[in-house]
């Protein structure tokens, strides 16, 4: 330790073991001698090492001093020069061996010299190792570098010059923006440490900084992180120009960034509708299926949760967005290992395919249906992934007012999705896992009598189980089970009698459903108890029908969107069912309400309205006040049309006559705002004359009194033509006398 060689030498002649080790517990106080521990003591080699003591280190080598011997953590003497940065006595013990260069420790972190120097910030026996070959690339046993050890121990000189060096294998801003993005806090705070004295440390660092993506992904991660959830900074960060800068990043060329930047739109867009359509006004949509494409999982599932988020909650969008993605990308996400891709494809189906059987059909024919069934038998699938498979299972088989897809239908049933769905409701005990199989197994049997029948042969499946969660006190879960119920009584009388075996159903269950101020609940509520009229124990039907007709079509006239939608749907259902149901509607005004949404601002409420109004063309009373609103206003026919479906229907006996009363004229067409005449004429003012200044008047030769007479004749007026008349009347008289 104080370097006397002279003093070593002596005692090494009189015999004394230059390899002994110092005891443990010699250096602590009221602690016994144990034999173990001494065996695990430094020895003098490493004191002269640690202390730098380079003349009494090359005598212990020179005598022959066991320069491998570990002291209880497993350093070698190398180790010790290494770590107190002791360059001479590293210098020493490589010539005397090599391969103590690159020696790890013995103990849990296996470290080798260089490592231990960039812990401490050994600079100097840093670059001395390095220049004699030690292997920077040897990491310990938790996987740290240099560039870690520095970082976590605060050494930014060490940091300095690696960043100076710019070797390839250790880009330092890469790595410390590794840190930052790892879930430890110490390693987290260490590495922005760090970056906080580099950035300040040397302008060109920022260059540095800029060229290793570190800005825009530490910024996009920041970004996503403050976004998460939080409406009010989801406008503050799109206000700064966020948008502009994540959609130049989404169509970069670097894989990493476009990660980051698609969680960062995926924050940003989550409903929050404005931001959506700032994003889809520049193309994201584009450049994130782009990524669908990328052979990595992470950067798929980003992309497609990112994408999902950009659809939004609005219908429309939607199923433009599915659209985009397209069928065979939609099958992909379903088969997909990650849970998210199989959400995120299930969603996709259910817009795609909904109140359209062309789209269904298409999805069943590329093979749609085993990839969801699959989703059901999958033990790790998430309660919020299994629901939406089942609804996209149940979406398949309706059209728009529950017409059926037989097609869908058996399609499901002989890839065992009947079957599965029944065994979810043995061995699921969620409730809102089991009202959405029922309700997806009453969708699947709608209107297909085989596959009634078969449901009804199932020995796991019994009408008492929708029952019973009709009952279960939770309002969302009764609704739902009841519109079960009304799907399987729905135009089917055998399933009604087999419902009213199993104990039918209260009255007073839907009684706080049509008082609710919440007019979802009293839509739904208004449509079962017209639908399931004839299961309501101890109620007259047409009362209850009468009922659920008046709150239906008074709806129709709501603030709320959603409620127009929905009333408008279940309008259009009833007007498929028996008979005097379409009759109330018509009585109940429901004509005219719906021709006045024609005009919506909402293309979804229009939608809808033509297709009821289509149905309710069957009904001659309806079809009367159909036309004569369209007499009054013939633009109204042709928004009707445009806004019809391609899987609705409407009365082609209507449009006929329609076509028909057009081509002859409607009285309306002779109104002054459609074209016709004023009702009250306009008068033509006559222009007046321009007066002649006096002056010019008299240069004009207008005579002012009559000219004096030639000859002596008077003037032929009319007194002296009659005279002349009578005389000569006169003399051919006299003439005949004289003849004769």
């Amino acid at each position: 330790m104080y370097n006397h060689p002279p003093i070593i030498y002596q005692l090494a002649t009189s015999g004394l073991k230059l390899n002994q080790r110092r005891s443990i517990y010699y250096q602590k106080s009221n602690r016994s001698p144990n034999i173990n521990e001494e065996k695990i003591g430094p020895t003098a080699l490493h004191a002269a090492a640690k202390c730098g003591s380079l003349g009494a280190l090359t005598c212990l080598l020179a005598l022959q001093a066991d320069y491998m011997k570990t002291d209880g953590r497993g350093w070698t003497p190398m180790h010790f020069a290494a770590f107190f940065d002791h360059i001479p006595c590293v210098r020493a013990l490589y010539r005397k061996n090599p391969n103590l260069l690159d020696l790890e420790t013995t103990a849990e972190y296996r470290s080798t010299p260089l490592l231990l120097a960039a812990m401490v910030g050994a600079l100097d026996v840093l670059q001395y190792l390095l220049s004699i070959g030690a292997n920077w690339r040897k990491t310990d046993s938790k996987g740290n570098n240099l560039i870690h050890l520095a970082a976590l121990y605060f050494h930014t000189e060490v940091l300095k010059y690696f960043i100076e060096q710019d070797m390839p294998g250790l880009p330092v801003w890469n790595l410390l923006i590794g840190m930052v993005e790892t879930f430890e806090y110490y390693r987290n705070e260490m590495g922005v440490r760090a970056l906080e004295v580099l950035c300040v440390a040397k302008e060109t660092y920022w260059k540095s900084i800029i060229d290793a993506d570190v800005l825009q992904e530490t910024a996009s991660i920041a970004l996503a992180e403050l976004a998460c959830d939080h409406r009010s900074n989801q406008v503050s960060i799109a206000d700064e120009g966020s948008v502009d800068l994540l959609i130049n990043i989404l169509g970069g060329t670097k894989l990493h960034l476009q990660l980051k930047a698609a969680k960062t739109v995926e924050a940003l867009a989550d409903r929050n509708p404005t931001i959506q359509k700032a994003f889809l006004e520049r193309s994201a949509d584009k450049y994130l299926l782009k990524l669908l494409k990328v052979f990595d999982l992470e950067v798929r599932e980003q992309a497609s949760t990112a994408i999902w988020a950009l659809a939004g909650n609005a219908e429309k969008q939607q199923k433009s967005m599915a659209e985009q993605i397209g069928y065979s990308f939609i099958i992909d996400l379903l088969l997909s290992p990650s849970d998210n891709m199989r959400y995120v494809g299930s969603e996709a189906v259910i817009s795609i395919s909904k109140d359209n059987k062309e789209y269904q059909n298409q999805i069943c024919a590329a093979n749609g249906i085993p990839p969801l069934v699959r989703i059901l038998r999958r033990s790790e699938s998430t309660v919020r992934t299994l629901l939406r498979a089942i609804v996209a299972l149940g979406t398949l088989c309706i059209g728009v007012a529950y017409i059926n897809n037989e097609f869908c239908q058996n399609k499901i049933a002989e890839e065992g999705g009947m079957t599965s769905l029944v065994d979810l409701l043995s061995f699921e005990t969620t409730l809102e896992v089991k009202v959405e199989v029922v309700h997806a197994l009453a969708r699947i049997v709608l209107g297909n009598p085989k596959l009634q029948l078969s449901l009804h042969n199932n020995k796991d499946f019994s009408y008492r189980i929708p029952l019973s969660l009709l009952t279960t006190g939770d309002k969302k879960i009764g609704l739902r089970a009841g519109s079960a119920l009304a799907l399987f009584s729905y135009n089917n009388p055998a399933q009604q009698a087999l419902i009213l075996d199993c104990g039918g159903i209260q009255m007073s269950i839907y009684e706080d459903f049509l008082q609710s101020k919440n007019e979802e609940e009293k839509v739904s509520a208004s449509f079962q108890i017209v639908a399931l009229g004839k299961v309501i124990v101890g109620r007259d039907v047409v009362a209850l029908s009468a009922m659920g007709i008046t709150t239906l079509v008074k709806l129709l006239t709501s603030h709320n969107f959603t409620t127009v939608i929905k009333a408008g749907e279940l309008l259009a259902a009833l007007c498929r069912t028996r008979g005097g149901i379409s009759d109330a509607i018509v009585t109940m005004g429901a004509v005219e309400k719906l021709c006045a949404h024609l005009d919506s601002t909402n293309e979804q409420i229009q939608k809808v309205c033509a297709v009821t109004l289509g149905y309710l063309t069957f009904n001659l009373t309806a079809q009367r006040r159909l036309m004569v609103q369209c007499r009054n206003q013939p633009k109204l026919f042709d928004l009707l049309i445009s806004a019809l479906s391609i899987d609705a229907t409407i009365c082609m006996d209507f449009i006929e006559e329609f076509k028909r009363q057009k081509k002859m004229g409607l009285p309306s067409q002779s109104l002054e705002i459609n074209g016709g005449p004023p009702v009250i004429p306009i008068r033509k003012v006559r222009p007046k004359s321009v007066g002649v200044p006096y002056k010019e008047s008299q240069k004009v030769g207008f005579r002012t009194k009559s000219a004096p007479a030639v000859s002596s004749e008077k003037p032929k007026t009319a007194v002296n033509q009659s005279k002349n008349a009578q005389a000569l009347d006169m003399k051919k008289l006299k003439d005949k006398q004289v003849t004769k």
